[in-house]
């Protein structure tokens, strides 16, 4: 992926001064339930610089990369999750991948109603929550949908869980911008049933999740993920498994559009030929741009034909 720089210095050191993305994860209750924590306040002021994004749509696909991340966290090796939201509401939609190795990237797009705030129970509406599971060796991809119910993106990962993996689970996600619309900070916890866990200890799970201080305030006060597992999670026995990190980043390249463009066919000869130059292909889940001149597109054509 083409470098992604934030677009102040008052936020990069900002971010700098934080402590590094992660995802951890934990156990509690004698390994009944599962608990996984992405701290990822650089990877959203990342993701945002990238896009370009408005405040609203920054704040939302932050959402929906830590979404990714707190899914991501239950694949391995080079399994890969895709979260597609789409709605009537403030948001559109979102279209987000992510890693078992931490990685996240995607884009958000805004509906035609402006949010009547940035409580995430208020930007969707009628639509559907969808997720591709990519898991290596598999000959095809596991696919789940479920319709959108009341609440945010964070309720609806919970029902997608329930409803297409039989996982009774409990998602929070929270992203803080400053004034201007910049994330200042960002982070999400997933708790998940494991099987052997009974009703109470999912319960008492839940309790302790929703006793969780304004998560988006926590990292940009520079709280970290562990910190906050032992302060919300002490008495259901946390047993930290692992971590890894967590960042925004995209496998995305010239060379990948180019071979893109190269297989157009007649769409390659009128480029090449009416322009216009330079062409210009941009990578939806990451923002990066990558430029092709009329020599470039002479070149391919001139490769295709002999």
């Amino acid at each position: 992926m083409n470098p992604v720089k934030l677009d102040d210095d008052e936020l990069e050191a900002r971010v700098d001064a934080l402590p590094p993305d992660a995802l951890v994860v934990h156990s509690l209750l004698a390994g009944t339930i599962r608990l996984a924590v992405v701290q990822g306040t650089r990877a959203v002021a990342l993701a945002r610089a990238a896009h370009r994004a408005d405040p609203f749509v920054a704040t939302a696909l932050g959402h929906a990369l830590v979404l990714a991340g707190l899914y991501a966290s239950t694949l391995k090796g080079a399994d890969r999750v895709s979260l597609v939201l789409e709605s009537d509401g403030p948001l559109a939609g979102f279209s987000v991948e992510g890693g078992a190795d931490g990685s996240v990237r995607g884009s958000a797009t805004a509906g035609s109603a402006a949010p009547a705030s940035l409580d995430p129970a208020t930007w969707i509406g009628r639509g559907t929550l969808s997720v591709s599971r990519f898991i290596a060796l598999a000959p095809r991809p596991f696919v789940g949908q479920v319709a959108l119910v009341e609440g945010g993106p964070a309720r609806n990962l919970a029902e997608l869980f329930l409803r297409s993996e039989q996982t009774r689970s409990a998602v929070a996600v929270g992203v803080l911008p400053d004034r201007l619309g910049r994330p200042e900070g960002a982070g999400g916890i997933l708790v998940q049933a494991l099987p052997g866990a009974d009703d109470i200890a999912m319960e008492r799970a839940e309790k302790a999740l929703g006793r969780l201080p304004p998560i988006g305030e926590w990292f940009a006060r520079g709280g970290d993920a562990d910190a906050l597992v032992e302060r919300a999670f002490a008495e259901l026995s946390p047993a930290r498994l692992g971590s890894r990190p967590f960042r925004f980043d995209c496998p995305c390249s010239k060379e990948r559009f180019g071979a893109s463009i190269e297989a157009l066919g007649e769409g390659l000869r009128d480029l090449a030929e009416n322009g216009p130059w330079p062409v210009e292909t941009v990578c939806k889940a990451c923002g990066s741009s990558y430029l092709f001149a009329r020599e470039e597109l002479a070149a391919m054509l001139a490769s295709k034909r002999g």
